[in-house]
């Protein structure tokens, strides 16, 4: 419990009444699957086919946007929560604890599941209402309605398309090659950074913007399909491995996890453009498993090549590194002292297989391996912070000029300026991490906006 809050209150994303060796998880301290569920449920009451009416098929559109968001938010809640029960049954010794801990464990991942079909559902009917993958007016004259311009919500990747320059000019490189009709069927792209970089919306940014670009794509058309692989953390048995991932990507394609080889070939030759299937591993898995384990990972890479032989797909590995994470203690003094040791013990442990994870990939990098065995393997600059001089190159760029206006452009660029220069002073860091970055611009152009509309 966060030392601000009352001991009396409750909060329903909190696994406080988890025991290991004690008890089991309590279900129904996380409602993450009932958060879902009614999303979910909405969701599909409202859905219906695509309106004629330009505003309402926006407002459509935003309310499908914020209930994703809503939907991965109790996914990963729900994910802590299987996490932390899984956690449970390793160490617990009683036999009948084990069974009981067994049982809620599959209901647990059920739920998971469920909410992950629900992600894709809405994200397929978003797909399929794509008409610009960056900016989608309310109408064709909606950026020429003064009320709808000061009232239109900001575009969820635009903030996000803030640099990554280096790392699109190196996978468009690749991608040239891996279009021609001798080059490996299979793209193999790592993809790392820590915790803050925003790893998924790099992989929205690839799927909305890079592909279809490099793809000379119509707007009209849906953007690329894309399934997410689970990565089995806690699997010990590295021998088993590339049967668990053949299974996990078989039920996320099939539906079912007994599969046959030809069943996958079939499912993913029904796309029309390559498939991207992306997994995303933590410090904590390589650190529990071992860099054995990204072996192991990449001859799963090449198996798909002997499965999938009737589709190009582009299979990203997103490797996230954990760093210090910076925390208030409001409580006694002696809670932080007590816990002091633990902490600089927890992150030296992280900052050790970050670097050996860094090395790992830099010899990757530099090996023979990269483009043999029918697949082709690159491993992208490390994700990082954002400088000013980035950021106001997004200002200027097309996609924010086409949404705050020209008139918006150089008080835009001064905001940055001030939030960088706050964030120097608070920090000693002349770069931001992605996650604050995105949030802060997206703020930044609201007041805009809204200032803007006051002085209509």
């Amino acid at each position: 419990m966060p030392d601000s809050q009352d001991p009396k209150q409750t909060d329903n994303n909190d696994l406080r009444n988890a025991q290991f060796s004690g008890g089991l998880i309590n279900a129904e301290s996380v409602n993450a699957g009932r958060i879902g569920g009614d999303i979910y449920n909405i969701h599909l009451g409202q859905q219906t086919a695509a309106s004629t009416n330009p505003a309402q098929s926006q407002s459509q559109r935003q309310r499908s946007l914020s209930e994703r968001d809503s939907l991965e938010k109790a996914y990963t809640l729900q994910s802590q929560k299987v996490a932390q029960i899984r956690t449970a049954l390793v160490i617990e010794t009683d036999v009948s604890r084990k069974f009981q801990y067994e049982h809620q464990l599959q209901s647990e991942e059920r739920t998971l599941k469920e909410l992950g079909d629900k992600l894709d559902a809405i994200e397929q009917q978003l797909q399929a209402n794509v008409q610009n993958v960056i900016l989608q007016p309310s109408g064709a004259n909606s950026y020429h309605t003064r009320s709808d311009q000061f009232q239109k919500e900001v575009p969820h990747l635009l903030p996000y398309l803030a640099n990554r320059r280096e790392q699109e000019a190196q996978l468009s490189e690749v991608f040239s090659n891996f279009l021609s009709p001798d080059s490996p069927t299979h793209l193999v792209c790592i993809i790392h950074g820590d915790e803050s970089q925003c790893h998924y919306n790099f992989l929205e940014k690839m799927r909305k913007v890079f592909l279809p670009k490099w793809l000379n794509l119509d707007p009209q058309e849906p953007i690329i399909y894309e399934y997410p692989l689970e990565w089995p953390s806690k699997s010990k048995n590295l021998h088993n491995l590339s049967n668990q991932l053949c299974k996990n990507l078989a039920d996320v394609v099939l539906k079912n996890s007994l599969y046959s080889p030809e069943s996958i070939n079939i499912a993913f030759s029904k796309h029309h453009h390559p498939v991207i299937v992306h997994t995303h591993l933590l410090t904590e898995d390589l650190q529990r498993q071992g860099l054995d384990s990204l072996n192991k990972l990449l001859e799963f890479c090449y198996s798909l090549h002997q499965i999938v032989t009737s589709q190009r797909l582009i299979v990203c590995i997103f490797i996230k590194y954990k760093i210090k994470r910076k925390k208030t203690h409001k409580n006694l003094w002696f809670k932080l002292l007590f816990n002091l040791s633990f902490v600089f013990l927890k992150q030296y442990r992280y900052q050790k297989i970050n670097n050996k994870i860094r090395k790992y990939l830099q010899v990757l990098s530099n090996s023979d391996i990269n483009y043999i065995k029918s697949q082709s393997i690159i491993v992208l600059p490390e994700l990082s912070g954002i400088n000013q001089g980035e950021v106001e190159n997004w200002v200027r760029c097309e996609d924010t000029k086409q949404f705050v206006g020209e008139a918006m452009i150089e008080p835009l660029i001064q905001k940055v300026g001030e939030m960088f220069e706050y964030w120097e002073e608070q920090t000693s860091s002349d770069t931001i991490p992605m996650s604050y970055l995105a949030e802060e611009l997206s703020k930044l152009v609201k007041s805009l906006i809204a200032v803007q509309g006051e002085s209509a």
